[in-house]
């Protein structure tokens, strides 16, 4: 991006209508937690997306609990610092696949770590 480097984290999707980590994606967030933890001169963002189903106004607050579960676990359980680290939603906006199709959906159920420069 123009402000830093955009990580898709492909192994962390959400069932329908929840912010609610899976086992495997807390894995996930383990290794990437470890790896982030040596970012020195980084502000690290998460970013929760949605896909198009329910309305706007849900489906941002649905992305910003989203994003708020990723940021959590790594603070609490990666020990990142809560300083150089926060999170926003984008609700149904950015679409990486067709939300006309279950797969498609499911794919935009999903958050992305951005890592910016200070």
């Amino acid at each position: 991006t123009d402000n830093g480097v955009a990580i898709s984290v492909p192994d962390i999707f959400f069932a329908t209508n929840s912010a609610q980590l899976s086992g495997d994606a807390k894995k996930v967030l383990a290794r990437i937690g470890r790896t982030l933890r040596t970012l020195q001169n980084r502000h690290i963002r998460v970013r929760g997306h949605t896909d198009s189903t329910g309305a706007e106004e849900y489906n941002q607050q649905l992305s910003e609990k989203r994003a708020e579960a990723v940021a959590g676990y790594l603070v609490d359980e990666a020990e990142l610092n809560p300083d150089s680290l926060s999170y926003d939603g984008r609700g149904a906006r950015d679409p990486v696949a067709d939300n006309s199709l279950e797969e498609g959906r499911a794919r935009n159920r999903r958050v992305e770590i951005l890592l910016l420069d200070r």
